[in-house]
């Protein structure tokens, strides 16, 4: 269901398309403790993630708090800087036990709340875990996201937003990591 025949980058001026280069591992890199996850998400470039990714795998978010990293615009020249300053604003969600109600953190606020479920990414048709805000959002009703696990408790998606014309647009990456 590889509906894509490519995914953009998110940098101000500069568009780079997702080449299809199906097991390509950036750098051969090991995936660090997840202490040291964030500064490893920030240092890639948006075909690491896209590629990190579609290498990852569909599991369950852990129940609690996750420490969210938001990646708007890894390529960019001040990509780090924007990313360090969207997490005053969003530090991550909440999974609840027994629900599949997922809580975003914003301003260390509980608030925006979405609905977890399996489904099919947009990405490759693969299986990943979603979040839908469609029926519990009103500011965030169109947007789509997609999560899965690229190492042990470092789970990397896509944000998708809907557009008028009833499309999908990649919005940014964002990561979360349990404790």
């Amino acid at each position: 269901m590889s509906s894509w025949s490519g995914l953009p980058a998110c940098s101000p001026g500069l568009v780079m398309v997702w080449d299809g280069g199906a097991g390509w591992i950036p750098g051969g890199s090991t995936p660090p403790p997840r202490e040291r996850a964030t500064e490893w998400l920030r240092a890639m470039s948006s075909r690491e993630l896209w590629t990190r990714y579609r290498l990852g795998v569909a599991t369950p978010l852990p129940v609690g708090r996750v420490k969210g990293v938001a990646l708007p615009c890894p390529d960019a020249r001040f990509g780090e800087l924007i990313s360090r300053s969207a997490g005053v604003v969003w530090q991550g969600k909440i999974a609840t036990e027994g629900s599949n109600l997922l809580l975003n953190r914003f301003f260390g606020v509980r608030s925006v709340p979405g609905r977890m479920f399996w489904g099919t990414s947009r990405v490759d048709g693969l299986p990943c875990l979603l979040v839908d805000y469609s029926q519990t959002s009103w500011v965030y009703a169109n947007v789509r996201d997609e999560l899965r696990m690229i190492a042990p408790g470092v789970y990397l998606g896509p944000m998708f937003r809907k557009q008028r014309d009833g499309s999908e647009r990649f919005e940014m990456f964002f990561a979360l990591i349990a404790p």
